[in-house]
């Protein structure tokens, strides 16, 4: 199996938000590459998907107020 590039990604970024002190945390999916690869492996059901999870906002924060 061929690729263009190296096959790297970042696939989940977390990080506590500095006004809503909250943690926000972000996954993506992989390029068509990169899943033909798991799935070639028979890595299929390990492959991530899009996502946002925030905690619910139980205060008004300095945003919402703009």
């Amino acid at each position: 199996m061929g690729a263009p590039r190296l096959l790297l990604a970042a696939t989940h970024l977390a990080f506590d938000h500095p006004v809503l002190n909250k943690r926000v945390q972000l996954s993506c999916a992989l390029d068509d590459t990169m899943v033909a690869l798991f799935n070639h492996l028979g890595w299929a059901g390990h492959l991530p998907l899009d996502s946002v999870r925030t905690p619910p906002h139980t205060t008004p924060s300095a945003l919402q107020a703009l």
